[in-house]
């Protein structure tokens, strides 16, 4: 994330202004952050001084560690004026005086110089970038990255696995709808393929593998996450709704009944359902 771009130059599946979509992604990260961490709890982050958020949002993540880290500055980038708008007042409320939050876009040279930071995070840019973008996106975190500096990323297949016939329908759509626009390393089926190749394409760029963690999230009904996952995937069912009618053609109405489907198979007593999360490390020399 570079310059200012308009929201439409993002290949994003929902509009980067949609205060919907910023209001899902606080809650989905605060979530994320509780089931999983801010980190693998091997990193060791003492001797961490400056961090780098890519595709920040709203910026819980920074708000989190920079709470922790008070002695590392923390910059969270995102395409999202409103997005950025948030998370800087966030921080400000927080009295946080160690967080800088700036307008750029992953998929051009970030404007940083060699070498500014200790660590690298990122979460969740299946819906961000595309195969052909993923390598020089990881050549510029290569690029920013101090020597012994780690990279930090964390990626999930797809929505979840889940018994529901309306849930694993629109998990279909999501993933077929990303390959269309090129996000998926999978010719077909219902996983992107992404945590199958971060590893070759880390290495690729000049990392070195340090340890990989997977994580999994019991969503299923009568699980405390339960609500906040339903809550979460009927949001994104109405903001990406656009996303669908274009890539895959469908018609609004169709989408609104799948959304129908999939809150009531959520809510009844039988449903189950758990996603699976992969975190890689990788250190630069």
């Amino acid at each position: 994330m570079q310059q200012e771009h308009a929201e439409n130059a993002s290949s994003y599946p929902v509009e980067a202004e949609n205060a919907a979509e910023m209001n899902r992604l606080i809650k989905q990260a605060e979530v994320m952050t509780h089931c999983l961490g801010p980190v693998p709890a091997s990193l060791d982050l003492r001797q961490v001084q400056t961090v780098l958020d890519v595709a920040c949002g709203p910026g819980e993540w920074v708000v989190t560690m920079a709470k922790q880290l008070s002695q590392a500055h923390f910059v969270g980038i995102d395409i999202s004026r409103l997005m950025i708008d948030h998370a800087q007042a966030w921080a400000k409320s927080q009295v946080l005086f160690n967080t800088q939050f700036r307008v750029m876009d992953v998929r051009g040279p970030l404007a940083f110089p060699d070498a500014s930071f200790d660590l690298i995070h990122a979460r969740f840019l299946v819906g961000v970038l595309t195969r052909m973008t993923w390598p020089p996106f990881l050549a510029e975190c290569f690029r920013l990255l101090r020597p012994g500096g780690i990279i930090c990323l964390t990626e999930a297949e797809n929505v979840g696995i889940a018994t529901s016939l309306a849930f694993t329908r629109f998990n279909s759509l999501l993933v077929e709808s990303f390959r269309r626009q090129d996000h998926c390393f999978t010719k077909t089926g219902d996983n992107s393929g992404l945590t199958v190749v971060r590893g070759r394409l880390l290495q690729e760029a000049g990392f070195s593998l340090l340890s990989q963690h997977i994580n999994t999230i019991d969503f299923s009904y009568g699980m405390p996450v339960h609500p906040d996952f339903l809550e979460n995937y009927s949001t994104m069912l109405v903001v990406a709704r656009p996303f669908f009618m274009q890539t895959l053609g469908l018609k609004e109405e169709e989408l609104k009944i799948l959304a129908e489907e999939v809150a009531g198979e959520m809510q009844d007593p039988s449903f189950q359902a758990i996603s699976y999360f992969q975190t890689l490390l990788g250190k630069k020399g």
